[in-house]
């Protein structure tokens, strides 16, 4: 026979067991449903939007017109491309300096000058890059020029 408590519950293993069932299965609910929140409050950052997709928005918020339009897609292109030889150039050096840093005596005059021409790499890009932004910038009005920079300004992170 089986005994009843006073709560009108049966008393012994069977009750036991159903407390400790619902006990486990509030406890998973609970991690479950924190878990799920931890994963959607802290999910990271999309990646920062590039200079040209930067550039794109600012120039979709400014109104180009036909010619403009088509300086700017040149400009944009052009970007692309030196950044895209940009890693082709100094996809090789960094190789050249780790695999020198990972020798037992790594030579330091060496490395310097490697990250030298790394440096001198970037700073080509970026001065042609310049010159093909100022080239872009010489079609638009003087308004055109104030917003575009500005807007440019505030979105670089």
């Amino acid at each position: 026979m089986t005994d009843i408590t006073p709560s009108g519950r049966p008393a012994g293993r069977r009750g036991r067991f159903g407390l400790v069932a619902l006990a486990l299965s509030l406890t998973l609910n609970v991690f479950f449903v924190a878990g799920l929140i931890w994963t959607r409050t802290t999910a990271p950052l999309p990646p920062p939007p590039s200079p040209v997709e930067r550039f794109e928005q600012v120039a979709k918020d400014i109104h180009l017109d036909g010619d403009q339009l088509a300086a700017f897609q040149q400009f944009a292109q052009a970007f692309r491309d030196r950044q895209r030889q940009l890693r082709e150039q100094n996809r090789p050096i960094a190789d050249a300096v780790w695999g020198e840093m990972a020798k037992p005596q790594p030579d330091a005059d060496k490395i310097a000058g490697l990250v030298d021409q790394a440096t001198e790499n970037r700073r080509a890009a970026q001065k042609d890059n310049t010159a093909a932004l100022m080239t872009f910038l010489a079609t638009l009005s003087p308004d055109q020029r104030t917003q575009f920079t500005t807007l440019a300004q505030q979105r670089h992170p």
